[in-house]
């Protein structure tokens, strides 16, 4: 197999980011970089999304109901039946970006957690998934199931596994034996 990015997908809580949060740590082999994303809770509810770099920690919020923002997600709030979720490009746009195009070149496999309708509203990052892409870099990356054009291209235009419930723990640990290999410095020989 010599692609050079490879898809996950599946419905939101299936296990993505799970998936290559796991195949991030247990793949002690390789240096691997980039993005993975999460939920935040309060009182044991969403209460939205931070990503976070893999080397080095550092966080950042991309979408709560405590951000003011024109681009919202989510369900609707009653009082005004706005979806509850705002958007902030901050974090992406200023750090997880130009930290994806620093390690490009350098990790041996860089991950994106997650390729998603809120990230994509951020011409940066679609920017910089295109350049990641264009430069055959080593990439895995989990890509929601969203209907939007840009993320539906490249759901068809890279090869894409489903992870299911079914089929998670198996996919992932597949994926993990995979990702050794392909994405060894030596070209896993």
């Amino acid at each position: 197999m010599d692609e050079q990015a490879i898809f996950i997908t599946g419905p939101p809580g299936v296990g993505k980011s799970s998936c290559l949060e796991r195949l991030a740590r247990d793949c002690d082999d390789l240096l691997i970089d980039g993005v993975i994303s999460g939920e935040m809770r309060r009182d044991g509810k969403r209460a939205g999304f931070e990503m976070r770099l893999i080397s080095s920690g550092a966080s950042g919020v991309l979408a709560s109901p405590d951000i003011e923002s024109e681009i919202r997600f989510g369900t609707l709030r009653e009082s005004d039946g706005e979806p509850r979720l705002g958007v902030s490009h901050d974090f992406l746009r200023d750090i997880v970006c130009p930290h994806l195009r620093a390690v490009a070149g350098k990790a041996d496999l860089i991950v994106v957690d997650e390729i998603g309708a809120m990230q994509a509203t951020c011409a940066e990052f679609r920017a910089v998934v295109g350049e990641l892409i264009a430069a055959r870099t080593r990439l895995l990356a989990s890509v929601s199931l969203s209907e939007d054009p840009w993320i539906s291209g490249l759901r068809a235009s890279i090869p894409t596994v489903e992870l299911t419930r079914s089929n998670r723990e198996l996919l992932t640990e597949m994926l993990t034996t995979h990702a050794s290999r392909w994405a060894a410095p030596d070209g896993g020989s």
